[in-house]
């Protein structure tokens, strides 16, 4: 039995999870985006990387590590609410937003790259959701005024005929209509 006005393992969990925007995606997966260290992560409540940050989190709080049962319940918690919060879709390394196409640099801050028909600029926080699958590694910071021949060097293409039929299915490959 615990004291009168004790906080349980469980609240101190739940609280944890509280500012977390939670959400699920059309399939009904459960998410919860985070702001860590200043910059807003993206991750499934059923996921090991959810579960480590919650368990990092109480740890930091509490200087104890998180019971499981309290653990496994808060994770139920959450998951709960983000089936009862809105509906948003979560993509994986690149997403149409509006007129735009958004590429997420896979950094350690959690950056994009937003396209539109005006050029392109870097985010420091998206407009969309992104995941990161498991493996994924970061993409190379654009360099602005870098000629779109420097790609060339990285492909293996036979002639002008290829490279050119290669760019068109790249400009293609951004711009449908997922």
């Amino acid at each position: 039995m615990r004291a009168p006005g004790r906080i349980t393992a469980s609240q101190s969990l739940a609280a944890l999870v509280e500012p977390a925007d939670l959400f699920h995606t059309p399939d009904g997966r459960g998410y919860a985006t985070l702001q860590i260290d200043g910059h807003h992560e993206t991750w499934p409540v059923r996921s090991k990387r959810f579960k480590a940050w919650l368990g990092r989190a109480y740890y930091a709080t509490v200087r104890k590590p998180a019971p499981t049962q309290a653990m496994t319940e808060t994770i139920a918690l959450a998951e709960a609410r983000a089936l009862e919060g809105p509906e948003q879709p979560v993509h994986v390394r690149v997403a149409k937003s509006g007129e735009m196409i958004c590429i997420d640099l896979a950094d350690d801050r959690w950056r994009v790259v937003e396209v539109d028909a005006k050029g392109w600029r870097v985010l420091e926080h998206s407009p969309v959701k992104f995941h990161r699958a498991a493996g994924m590694h970061p993409l190379p910071m654009p360099t602005p005024g870098a000629p779109l021949e420097t790609l060339r060097a990285f492909v293996n293409v036979a002639d002008e005929n290829t490279w050119r039929l290669l760019v068109h299915w790249l400009v293609m490959g951004f711009s449908s209509p997922w």
